[in-house]
């Protein structure tokens, strides 16, 4: 228990548990709708927005919320030209933040700090950076608990919803607002390309074994809380990168999970 008397591992740790109760609160409306390709797609303009805050010489994390919340505007803009086709959106943003990302990264004199919001970082989370995820996060949260129960109709039933009265289109947008900000600081700890991950797994394995929705939201903060804490325990130990470990806890309960259902209750 000595890598908790560490200073940087004292702010990952706090980090660790305030992305592990927004995550899922995004993870679950996300999943319900089927909309995982979201969060792909703004996991990618995290990674741009870090491109852009290494190169001109601002802050990473703030460059990740920035560009996230601007390509959720995008996603909602481009949504409009295809109607028939919504999920063409997210994969032309996709493109464009891999554009972005691809372009700038041969100008980043630092790659090791590049290199770190790939798959997260531990020690280079500065006290700044703890406060920004702290303030954000409580945003989050009361947006997110103000919306429960419209979100919770949302997912269930768009077109019930927008029959009851909902302004439907509003609640969707500030939602992916939500979401970019989520993804966004969470990849300077579990890294860029691992955060739509931790928005799925936690909240996949919860179904397995929940039986309504408000239990599936606990039990995915719960197995989130599991993965990223005893993930950067791992990642310290065993000289990992946080995101792959935090992903190796993450499926582990998964299949742990799974696994119980098969044997014990046929499933």
């Amino acid at each position: 228990m000595d890598i908790f008397n560490y200073n940087f591992m004292q702010r990952a740790i706090v980090v660790a548990f305030f992305i592990s109760i927004i995550l899922p609160m995004i993870g679950n409306v996300i999943v319900l709708k089927r909309l995982s390709n979201i969060g792909d797609t703004l996991s990618h303009a995290s990674l741009a927005g870090v491109t852009i805050g290494l190169c001109f010489a601002f802050n990473p994390l703030i460059g990740a919320v920035l560009s996230c919340i601007a390509c959720a505007f995008l996603i909602e803009a481009t949504r409009k030209f295809f109607l028939s086709y919504p999920e063409i959106s997210t994969s032309i943003i996709m493109s464009l933040a891999v554009c972005i990302t691809a372009i700038l990264s041969g100008f980043i004199k630092n790659n090791a700090s590049f290199n770190g919001f790939l798959f997260g970082s531990i020690v280079a989370i500065s006290k700044q950076e703890v406060i920004t995820v702290i303030v954000l996060s409580i945003f989050v949260v009361v947006i997110m608990t103000i919306l429960y129960k419209p979100l919770f109709y949302i997912s269930f039933s768009e077109e019930n919803a927008s029959a009851a009265g909902l302004p439907t289109d509003l609640i969707n947008f500030i939602f992916t607002l939500l979401a970019a900000i989520c993804i966004g600081i969470s990849a300077r700890i579990i890294g860029a390309f691992v955060v739509s991950s931790i928005l799925i797994l936690p909240v996949t394995s919860a179904m397995q074994i929940s039986n309504s929705y408000k239990s599936n939201l606990f039990l995915a903060i719960v197995f989130a809380m599991i993965s990223n804490v005893f993930g950067l325990i791992l990642s310290y130990y065993l000289n990992l990168k946080p995101g792959g470990a935090i992903i190796f806890v993450a499926l582990a309960i998964f299949f742990t999970i799974a696994l119980y259902k098969k044997i014990f209750k046929g499933d």
